[in-house]
């Protein structure tokens, strides 16, 4: 299976202003996965995958809204928050 068909290990909802929701389930999942790998950042999710493929998803949130920003962040995504 290849990772646009796996399922994530855990899955969030976004809702905009909750953003404190957010990053309190990536605080908490962070710590299921392994080394983490690599962050993908879509028009509508957040996916971040450790070294095994694991990964876990942010859903309703996207590279175009700001409050992007704090939860790449969060995971010490290498990215130009200015862009």
């Amino acid at each position: 299976m290849n990772e646009s068909q796996a399922r994530p290990r855990a899955e969030f909802d976004y809702l905009p202003g909750r953003l404190d929701e957010a990053l309190e389930f990536l605080k908490r999942t962070r710590s299921e996965l392994r080394t983490l790998r690599m962050v993908r950042v879509w028009t509508d999710r957040l996916q971040v995958f450790d070294v095994n493929h694991d990964f876990f998803e942010v859903r309703g949130i996207g590279y175009a809204d700001a409050e992007i920003v704090p939860l790449l962040e969060l995971v010490n995504t290498n990215f130009k928050p200015e862009t």
